[in-house]
C-alpha cells in the first residue's frame, strides 16, 4: 500500500479520535489490515508535529478520571426531584380498557428521592405537581428508610417553595 494513505489514516485517527500510537497500531491492523510498528507510528506523528496531545486531550489515570459522589453515612443527604410523565394509552386490540388520564390534561408527575450513601430510592406518581403533593411525598419518604434523614436537597421548584421550612 502506498505510504501517503497510511499517513493520512494515522493523522485522521490522531486528530479526530486522539488515539496514541498503541491504539492507532491496533486500529490499523484490525480495520485496514495494515502492519506498521508502534515506533513507526510514533515517528510519523513526531515528524508532522503531532507527537504530544494537548493536556485536555490526554487520557488521565483511572483513579483521577472521576470520583463517584456519595456520602459516608445513610440519611446524611437525600436528593428529591420531580419529573413529568406522560400517561400510557391503551393498546388497540388488546381487549383491555385504555388507561384514562387523571388530573390536568392527563399529566402525571413522578416524585423521586435518592439517598446519596445507600442509593435507596423512593418514588411516587401524583396527578398534580403542587406543594400539597410534595409534602405528601416527603412524609412518605421520611417514614420509609430505616435511618434518620438529616438533609433534603431539591431543585427549588415551585412545589418546594413557601410551604416548606
Amino acid at each position: 500500500m502506498p505510504l501517503v494513505p497510511v499517513i493520512e489514516k494515522i493523522l485522521h485517527l490522531r486528530q479526530n479520535y486522539h488515539f496514541g500510537p498503541d491504539k492507532i497500531l491496533m486500529y490499523m491492523q484490525r480495520y485496514h489490515d495494515i502492519e506498521i510498528s508502534k515506533s513507526g507510528v510514533w515517528r510519523i506523528l513526531k515528524r508532522l508535529d503531532r507527537g504530544r496531545l494537548q493536556a485536555s486531550q490526554r487520557s488521565k489515570r483511572h483513579d483521577r478520571r472521576w470520583k463517584r459522589y456519595e456520602r459516608q453515612r445513610p440519611g446524611h443527604h437525600v436528593q428529591v426531584d420531580v419529573k413529568f410523565v406522560e400517561s400510557l394509552p391503551g393498546k388497540p386490540g388488546s381487549g383491555g380498557p385504555a388507561v384514562k388520564p387523571v388530573g390536568r390534561r392527563g399529566k402525571f408527575y413522578q416524585f423521586t428521592a435518592i439517598d446519596d450513601c445507600t442509593w435507596l430510592r423512593g418514588m411516587r406518581i401524583y396527578p398534580r405537581n403542587n406543594q400539597k403533593t410534595a409534602i405528601q411525598f416527603l412524609d412518605y419518604v421520611l417514614s420509609q428508610p430505616p435511618f434518620a434523614v438529616e438533609t433534603i436537597q431539591t431543585d427549588k421548584g415551585a412545589e418546594f417553595q413557601s410551604g416548606f421550612h
